[in-house]
C-alpha cells in the first residue's frame, strides 16, 4: 500500500515567499537592470531575438557547422569583456571564475574563441576611442596589440575548461555527487583545468578525468560568480548515457538531470549554453512552399529543410529557448536547382551553382523573459520566428542575408524552402 501524506505534512511554501526568491535569484550577478539581456554583438541574431538572451534560462543551440558555436562565443565575449571593465587586474592566483566550459568531444575551438574574443576587445576599443573623440594612431602600435593580448589573457582566466564525457561528470558540475567537498579538499591546485598557455601560440587546455575536473570547476565558480555554463555538446553526452542504460531509467534520469540544470541555471541567474547537433530527417519534402507552423519544436518550420536537431524531445526538454541553425537554398532559382536535383538525381543539374544562406529558427521559447513582457511583449513571442544571415569574411560574426531597402522593409527574395 502507498502511504499518502496529508496537506499539513507536505509542508507547502506560500506564493510570495516563492515570488521573493524569484526576485532574489534575478538580481544575481547585475549592476542595474540593463545588464538583465545578454546580446551577443551579432546585430542580426539580436535583432531576432529582441535584444539579446536574459539570464537565468537554459538556451538550445542545434547545428551542423560550426555556426552555433560563433554565436555562443560572442555571448560569452559579451560577458568576459564586461568583466574586464569592472575589475581591474590582480596578481591573485586564481582569478575568479565567470565561465565553465565543459568540452565532451577534446575537440573545443579555443583559437576560434580567441580570434572571437580578440575582434571584440579590438571593436570595443575603437567605439570607446570614437565616443571620447580620440583619434590617434596609438590603435597601430605595438603598445595597442599588447593591451589586446593582455586584455584576451585576463578574459581567458576567467574561463574553466573541463573535458567530460559522461553525464556523471555534469552532475559533479552542478553539484550532485555527495563526494565533491571531500575531492576539494583532497585535490591539488596544479590539476586545475584552467585555461593555460601564451597568447602568441595556440593556447593549450590542461585535460582533466570526468572524476576530477568538474569539481575543481564548480569549486572556483561558486566561489568567483559563474555567470556562463557551455556544454560542448550535449549529444555526446546524452548519446553516450543512453547506450549504456536501460530505456525508462536511463530517460527518467535525463528528465531529472533538465530539472536540475533548470534550477542550477535559474537560481545562479546565468546564461547556460548547450550546443546539439543535427541528422537527416527521414522525411522527404513535399511542398517546400509551405510552412510548418506544426512542428513541436523538434523540427524545422520548413519541410523542405533535410536537417532536424539530434535528439529530439530528449533534448528539448533541457532548453528555455531553443535555436536551430540550418543552410538553406538563398533564392528561388537555388531551390529549384536543390530540389529539381533531389527529384531528378541524374539531371545535368550542377548543385554547385546553388547559393546557400545560413536560417536561424527559434524552435522553442519557454523563458522567463519578463524584461520583455515588461516591454508589451508576451512569453513566448519569438518562438516560430526566423531570419536569414550570412557569415562575414573573417567568420565570426553574422550578417543579414537580405539588404535593407530605402523603405526600411528587407529584400528577402522569397526563400523558396
Amino acid at each position: 500500500m502507498i502511504a499518502v501524506k496529508s496537506y499539513k505534512e507536505l509542508k507547502p511554501i506560500q506564493g510570495n515567499y516563492l515570488l521573493s526568491l524569484e526576485e532574489t535569484y534575478a538580481k544575481k550577478n547585475l549592476r542595474d537592470k540593463t545588464e538583465r539581456i545578454v546580446n551577443s554583438g551579432c546585430l542580426a541574431i539580436d535583432d531576432l531575438l529582441g535584444g539579446g538572451l536574459e539570464r537565468g534560462n537554459v538556451i538550445g543551440l542545434s547545428c551542423e557547422g560550426i555556426e552555433g558555436r560563433i554565436f555562443s562565443f560572442n555571448l560569452l565575449s559579451s560577458i568576459l569583456i564586461t568583466q574586464l571593465e569592472v575589475t581591474k587586474p590582480t596578481s591573485a592566483p586564481q582569478p575568479l571564475t565567470k565561465a565553465i566550459i565543459i568540452d565532451s568531444t577534446g575537440s573545443f575551438p579555443l583559437t576560434l574563441l580567441v580570434t572571437i574574443l580578440k575582434s571584440r576587445i579590438i571593436a570595443n576599443h575603437h567605439h570607446n576611442s570614437s565616443n571620447h573623440c580620440d583619434h590617434g594612431t596609438h590603435r597601430d602600435d605595438e603598445s595597442f596589440a599588447n593591451v589586446v593580448d593582455h586584455q584576451i589573457q585576463r578574459c581567458l582566466e576567467m574561463v574553466n575548461i573541463s573535458r567530460i564525457f559522461d553525464l556523471e561528470g555534469l552532475w559533479e558540475v552542478l553539484g550532485e555527487t555527495d563526494n565533491v567537498k571531500h575531492m576539494l579538499s583532497t585535490r591539488n591546485s596544479s590539476a586545475s583545468p584552467n585555461v593555460s598557455g601564451n597568447i602568441g601560440q595556440v593556447l593549450s587546455v590542461k585535460p582533466t578525468q570526468s572524476a576530477l575536473s568538474p569539481s575543481i570547476a564548480c569549486s572556483s565558480a561558486m566561489e568567483g560568480g559563474i555567470e556562463v555554463l557551455l556544454v560542448d555538446n550535449m549529444t555526446a553526452l546524452i548519446s553516450e548515457f543512453l547506450t549504456t542504460r536501460e530505456n525508462e531509467d536511463a530517460h527518467n534520469k535525463l528528465k531529472l538531470l533538465s530539472q536540475k540544470l533548470h534550477i542550477f541555471t535559474r537560481e545562479r541567474n546565468i546564461l547556460s549554453l548547450l550546443h546539439n547537433t543535427t541528422v537527416h530527417s527521414n522525411i522527404p519534402p513535399t511542398n517546400p512552399h509551405i510552412f510548418n507552423l506544426q512542428s513541436h519544436n523538434t523540427k524545422s518550420i520548413f519541410p523542405s529543410n533535410s536537417l532536424k536537431p539530434a535528439l529530439g524531445q530528449i533534448f528539448a526538454q533541457f532548453t528555455s529557448l531553443h535555436l536551430f541553425f540550418s543552410s538553406l537554398p538563398r533564392a528561388r532559382k537555388d531551390a529549384n536547382i536543390v530540389y529539381q536535383k533531389t527529384k531528378h538525381p541524374n539531371s545535368n543539374l550542377k548543385l554547385d551553382l546553388a547559393s546557400y544562406t545560413i536560417v536561424i529558427e527559434v524552435l522553442k521559447d519557454d523563458s522567463s523573459n519578463s524584461s520583455f513582457v515588461s516591454k508589451g511583449r508576451t512569453i513566448g513571442w519569438r518562438e516560430g520566428k526566423w531570419i536569414a544571415v550570412d557569415l562575414n569574411k573573417d567568420m565570426i560574426d553574422f550578417n543579414h542575408a537580405f539588404p535593407l531597402t530605402l523603405k526600411g522593409k528587407r529584400e528577402q527574395e522569397k526563400l523558396v524552402i
